[in-house]
C-alpha cells in the first residue's frame, strides 16, 4: 500500500483540506469547460465551421468528468474520483500532443509556454485528487447512523 502513497499531497496548496481543494477544482473545471463549450459552439456556429463541433464534444466530456469530480469529493465517492483522475491524466497527455503537433505545424512557440504552464497546474490538481481518493480509499466507507 505504501506505493499508493508515492506523489501524493496532505493539503491543498491554499492550505485547505484535499476534499476542499478537490471540489475547487471540480467547480473551476465545471465553469470554465462551459465558458469554453459555449464559446466554441457559439464560434462555429456562426461561422459555419464544422470541426469546431469536435472541440465542443472534447468541452462537454470534460464538463461531464468535471460535474463527476465535484459529485464524487460532495459524497466522498472514490469510484467518481478515480474516474476523473484517469480521464484527467489521457486528456492531459493528448493535449500536450496535440500542442506539440500544432507548434510544428504553425511554428508558434509560445504556445509551449502556455501548455507547460497548463500542464504542469493540471499534474498538481491530478496529485491533489488522487491524493484525496487514496486517503478515502484508506479510511474506508464512512457509516452513518440515522436515529
Amino acid at each position: 500500500m505504501e506505493s499508493s502513497r508515492a506523489c501524493t499531497v496532505g493539503i491543498c496548496c491554499c492550505g485547505c483540506s484535499l476534499r476542499t481543494g478537490s471540489l475547487i477544482i471540480g467547480w473551476l473545471d465545471l465553469i470554465f469547460g462551459l465558458i469554453n463549450a459555449a464559446f466554441t459552439a457559439a464560434v462555429a456556429v456562426e461561422n459555419h465551421y464544422n470541426p469546431l463541433w469536435g472541440s465542443f464534444v472534447v468541452e462537454m466530456v470534460g464538463v461531464l468528468i468535471a460535474l463527476c469530480l465535484v459529485i464524487g469529493a460532495n459524497k466522498e465517492n472514490t469510484r467518481l474520483l478515480w474516474l476523473w483522475v484517469y480521464v484527467s491524466t489521457v486528456m492531459l497527455f493528448l493535449a500536450i500532443i496535440l500542442a506539440i503537433v500544432i507548434t510544428i505545424q504553425v511554428g508558434y512557440y509560445s504556445i509551449l509556454i502556455f501548455v507547460t504552464i497548463a500542464a504542469a497546474l493540471q499534474v498538481y490538481y491530478i496529485v491533489v485528487v488522487r491524493s484525496y481518493a487514496i486517503v478515502l480509499h484508506e479510511r474506508g466507507p464512512t457509516v452513518v447512523i440515522v436515529p
